[in-house]
């Protein structure tokens, strides 16, 4: 067995050897939902090839949001393209995310929805913030603010 050398290259191997065997289960609006490995490894590939055809190979990714599939997929799909993760609490308040975000020097933000609307408010604050990227936990997309990817 191939040592694992990327956090990607161990969910590529959860992948090959769980399939379609659930990772993680949640619950939502009272339902059990799960996502399996297979469909992990797809989403954080969906969202490292979403953010590298934006330009964030190699910069640093602000990624704030509930814990969630989509924070952890966001998480190692900006590592993967030897992008710096930057871990953001969901629970500063809005004016201490600004001025996280600025001292970070961060290139690209990754939300959730709860949080889109604090960096829409701030956006001309958000000097070198190339572009702000909302997941969608319901139907696992990510919208940049013009468009989808």
């Amino acid at each position: 067995m191939d040592k694992i050398k990327s956090l990607y290259g161990l969910i590529e191997r959860g992948r090959d050897e769980f399939g379609f065997k659930p990772l993680y289960k949640f619950n939502s609006n009272k339902e059990t939902h799960s996502i399996s490995y297979h469909d992990f490894f797809e989403y954080t590939t969906k969202i490292a090839l979403a953010l590298e055809s934006l330009g964030a190979r190699g910069k640093r990714v602000m990624i704030v949001g509930e814990t969630s599939v989509m924070w952890l997929a966001s998480f190692i799909a900006t590592v993967s393209i030897d992008g710096v993760a930057v871990p953001l609490d969901p629970y500063l308040l809005e004016d201490e995310m600004i001025k996280f975000a600025l001292r970070a020097k961060v290139s690209y933000i990754v939300c959730s929805e709860t949080y889109s609307e604090v960096f829409k408010k701030h956006d001309s604050e958000l000097d070198g913030v190339e572009q702000v990227i909302v997941t969608n936990t319901k139907s696992f997309t990510l919208t940049p603010d013009h468009g989808e990817v």
